[in-house]
Formats: C-alpha cells, structure tokens, sequence
C-alpha cells in the first residue's frame, strides 16, 4: 500500500534528506521560520496519509503541528532533542508521534506506516517512560472509573458480600459476619458475577479493589 506523505522542514537539505529516506512520491514544503506558516498547503491534490513535521524553532513547530493537523494525516514530529514532557506536550496537541531526528534514518521505514495507522510513535529509549508518566496514570484512573460504575450495579446487600470477598474471606465466613445462610451469600456472588460478567473472585474483588472501596488500609494482594 502506497503512504502519501509530505514533509514540512525549515532547511531545504534537511527536508530532501527526508524526503529520500521516506522514498519517492513524498511531497516536500520548506518553510521559513515565522513566515508562510498560514499559507502553507499541504495537501495540493489528495490530503497526506502522514506528515512529517521537522522545524528547529518550536514556537513553529507548534503552530505548524496545528495546521498539520487540519491537512487530515497523522503527525509525525522530529525534533532535533526530545524531552519528555515536550513530547506529552506534542501528543496532547494531536501529534501522533516523536521521534529525534538523528533517528530519522533507523527509524522512519517503521515510523511512517505505524503514523500512518495511527499508532503512537515514540523514541524506543522514551517508550517505557513515557507509558509510565503519562499513560498508566490515565487507564488506572478510567478503570477505577468503570469499576465505581460497576460497583453502582449492586444491591447495597450485595456489596456487603463483595467487600467481604475482597477481604478474601470463603463463603461460610461472609454468611457468619453478615447474619446470613451459606446459600443466599451463593445468590449474592452469583447475581454479582452475573452483572460484572465476571466468573471468578478475584476478578469480582480485583473491580471492588480498583473502585477503591474502603476495605482497611492494607489491600489485599492479587
């Protein structure tokens, strides 16, 4: 499948160099700094698959990203250092990757078809780091959120059974400690297993878990 790419570089030799790793048929628009940015026209014909964003100045660099963006490809931005907490910022902006451009050359015949998919594209070395700061955060905060949602399902008796389970207590205890026959705490964990679509305990003590319920300050292990 062929990938319409464009590059937009400020340095003509930089956009060639580019332009030539990519392979032919890629679309090349130089750009001085602070000029033109507006009237650049990125797709003249059929609008890019992925564009690949590399201007030294990054007040540019963002203001390009921007119109990049609007051209209907994906974004790719080579920056010639990558920190961090610039790239969250190029991501959240819509960029769907960074790379240094020092790894343009062992990187791009990767990096474009992913871009192109969509996929998040990232420095090798900063991929683990950046899952950490940034991305694991945000899916444990949604999945505390879905589980507090699932949690809302329950009959307040209901819960009562699974915060028992989630402190790891067998049937015969949860209907000691709750005043109830070993045969309705079973109908309890079956109408719960059946709302969370969950079969097993831990699964439905892993969702009480990740809703934060208050079961004591020590958690218990997975």
């Amino acid at each position: 499948m062929t990938i319409r790419a464009h590059v937009v570089a400020d340095h003509e030799l930089i956009g060639e160099g580019l332009r030539s790793i990519i392979g032919s048929g890629t679309a090349l628009h130089v750009v001085e700094p602070r000029r033109g940015i507006r009237r650049m026209a990125l797709a003249r014909v059929l609008p890019p698959d992925v564009v690949i964003l590399s201007v030294s100045d990054w007040n540019d660099t963002s203001a390009l990203l921007e119109q990049a963006i609007k051209s209907g490809g994906s974004v790719l931005v080579l920056l010639h250092e990558v920190e961090l907490e610039q790239a969250g910022q190029l991501l959240a902006s819509g960029a769907t990757g960074v790379l240094k451009l020092s790894q343009a050359a062992d990187c791009l015949h990767w990096a474009v078809p992913a871009a192109s998919r969509g996929a998040l594209v990232l420095p090798p070395e900063f991929s683990s780091r950046f899952l950490d700061t940034y991305l694991k955060p945000v899916h444990a905060c949604m999945r505390k959120n879905a589980a507090r949602d699932r949690l809302a399902l329950l009959s307040p008796r209901e819960l009562d059974v699974l915060r028992q389970v989630a402190l790891g207590r067998t049937n015969p205890d949860v209907a000691k400690d709750l005043s109830l026959s070993v045969h309705t705490v079973k109908d309890h964990l079956r109408n719960i297993s059946r709302k969370f679509s969950e079969s097993t305990r831990v699964g439905m003590a892993r969702i009480a878990w990740e809703a934060d319920q208050a079961f004591g300050r020590d958690k218990p292990p997975v």
